[in-house]
């Protein structure tokens, strides 16, 4: 976490290589480390000059989209970043997030469906793709991923959490304490 250094670093192998998309995709996460959102935007839009095909760089700016909650952008980065790599496992969980965010549950759905196919231990897909189901009241499948989430790690606390909401909502009280 040299962020200060890492930029140095990045600012050296543009200034000796220009055309390095993959430096200023480097850079522009560095950037987005810092919440340093338009460099990081800027950095990810030279990239995408250099190399129109560069599916991380469509990854990346989307995350930072997402980071300053500009939603339409970031679904349309994840959108790119697919379709040149439709086995980007992180680029499906990002947009299910961010359709999540936008109350688009089933698109959000969709999104973790295709990610825990592709990575099958994805603690975090199993999480969200609870959260989501319970917020359209399919409960069962909510514990059924809140107990997926678990079972790949005991420590993850918000899955405790979220599990245990969904046990009070079914007024399965005994459930619920036990997850808290």
């Amino acid at each position: 976490q040299q962020y200060e250094r890492a930029l140095a670093d990045y600012d050296r192998a543009i200034a000796l290589d220009p055309n390095d998309a993959t430096a200023y995709s480097n850079r522009g996460n560095t950037h987005h480390a810092l919440q340093q959102y338009a460099q990081a935007l800027a950095d990810f839009d030279r990239a995408l000059v250099l190399d129109f095909n560069y599916a991380t760089a469509y990854y990346n700016r989307g995350n930072t989209h997402h980071a300053l909650q500009q939603y339409a952008q970031a679904l349309a980065n994840y959108d790119q970043a697919i379709a040149l790599d439709p086995d980007d496992v992180k680029a499906y969980y990002n947009r299910g997030v961010t359709h999540k965010a936008l109350q688009q549950y089933e698109r959000a759905l969709a999104d973790f469906d295709l990610a825990v196919a592709l990575a099958p231990n994805h603690v975090k897909a199993y999480y969200n793709r609870g959260i989501t189901h319970a917020a359209l009241q399919q409960y069962a499948q909510a514990l059924a991923d809140y107990d997926r989430a678990v079972a790949l790690d005991p420590t993850l606390a918000q899955a405790y959490c979220n599990r245990g909401n969904t046990h009070a909502a079914l007024h399965q009280y005994a459930q619920a304490l036990s997850d808290y």
